[in-house]
């Protein structure tokens, strides 16, 4: 992810493939409607324990990674033709 507007699309693809309402969501992870609507709106203001939070109901996980640095890695197959 690499913006609050992505994570928050994602959070919400995921709440509505698990048909729930974001209220019902909100009542079941113990969090307020506000800070959900927040988060999968991705507008900051969201603590990283509300986070944590929504993310764990919904069953998912946050990973952290190192950012892969210079241009991504190129494959190219050469082949040699015989004649």
């Amino acid at each position: 992810m690499r913006s609050l507007e992505e994570l928050g699309r994602f959070i919400r693809g995921e709440r509505k493939s698990q048909k729930l309402a974001i209220d019902d969501a909100a009542g079941l992870i113990g969090v307020s409607p506000d800070s959900f609507s927040r988060l999968e709106r991705g507008v900051g203001g969201v603590g990283s324990d509300r986070l944590l939070a929504i993310l764990d109901g919904l069953g998912l996980e946050l990973v952290i990674r190192r950012k892969h640095s210079g241009p991504p890695t190129q494959v190219i197959e050469t082949k040699s033709i015989r004649s």
